[in-house]
């Protein structure tokens, strides 16, 4: 099972950051298990092509915001990044909306 991380600096309250992640795993299609809302953390699972994954967003707590997405399921790795990025683009678009 592969597993990788992508993170992006977000110019955003980590609040904001945070709930942008808590609407986009769920617009992407993953189901929000746990969420960890004292340290910014979100657990998530789902299916891409076919394959279970663990989708986890974890929020830094100071601004700017850096929002790391680790993607852990059998698929390749670029896969794998290019469904993180997804996340990342969602959360983007959310705060900019």
């Amino acid at each position: 099972m592969a597993s990788t991380t992508v993170e992006r600096k977000l110019e955003a309250e980590p609040q904001a950051v945070y709930d942008a992640a808590r609407t986009a795993l769920p617009a992407l299609g993953y189901t929000i298990w746990k969420e960890r809302p004292v340290a910014y953390l979100l657990l998530s699972k789902g299916r891409q092509d076919g394959k279970d994954l663990e989708v986890n967003a974890r929020c830094s707590m100071i601004r700017p915001s850096i929002l790391g997405i680790t993607v852990t399921g059998d698929l390749p790795e670029n896969r794998l990044t290019e469904l993180g990025e997804a996340v990342l683009d969602q959360v983007v678009a959310s705060l900019s909306g």
